[in-house]
């Protein structure tokens, strides 16, 4: 498992917020995550307090 410190960029969206995490290049070849191939799912773990990101 690998890990890294990231920190999630706000920003305002229309009458709201919306926010952006950059994930590295290295870790989405790994999931086989492509330009072409974009499409994830992500899912919000609230007992665990994670979320994880799949392919989809």
């Amino acid at each position: 498992m690998e890990k890294r410190d990231l920190k999630i960029s706000f920003y305002k969206a229309g009458t709201g917020k919306g926010a952006r995490i950059i994930l590295p290049i290295p870790w989405l070849r790994k999931l086989d995550i492509t330009e072409n191939e974009k499409d994830i799912e992500l899912i919000l773990d609230e007992e665990n307090n994670q979320l994880i990101i799949k392919k989809r």
